[in-house]
């Protein structure tokens, strides 16, 4: 019994750490040609997604029909519900006016705020570039003392 099982040990091969190695590194190098990079596609901008016409078919423009109906109809229930516990709608449209109102100057303050920046920006650039323009005449200046001072001593 022993012999059947020796008999074959000489053709199994024993694969060393080294050679494990190397061939795993060569099998990760060959799959990484293999793997092409996939580029995502690009959200379409917000601005361009508010204003796309969509062309609907007559049952379409009916569905949507209805579906504003019933919104309309809730809206003129829940109301009418308010009405009757007591409710003034006068105080409810004053808050929404200043909701609007409150909403339309923290717009004007992030477009104020973005002109601003924007100024901040551009007066940063001309300092900027008036700083290199002084560094780049300053080291021409230099170099041309550095040339006229190894001219004078050759001659």
């Amino acid at each position: 019994m022993e012999a059947n099982i020796d008999q074959f040990r000489c053709a199994m091969s024993w694969e060393s750490n080294y050679k494990k190695r190397v061939l795993s590194e060569i099998m990760k190098e060959e799959e990484a040609k293999l793997k092409h990079k996939v580029q995502k596609a690009r959200p379409t901008p917000a601005q361009m997604m508010e204003n796309i016409p969509i062309k609907l078919n007559t049952a379409a423009i009916l569905r949507e029909n209805v579906l504003y109906e019933r919104r309309v109809k809730k809206e003129l229930q829940r109301l009418d519900q308010l009405i009757e516990i007591g409710y003034d709608p006068s105080k409810f449209e004053d808050v929404q006016k200043k909701k609007e109102k409150d909403f339309m100057e923290q717009q004007l303050a992030d477009v104020q705020r973005r002109c601003l920046e924007g100024k901040i920006l551009l007066e940063d650039a001309i300092l900027a570039r008036e700083a290199r323009i002084k560094e780049k005449r300053k080291k021409a200046a230099q170099q041309k003392g550095e040339v006229l001072s190894h001219f004078a001593a050759s001659c």
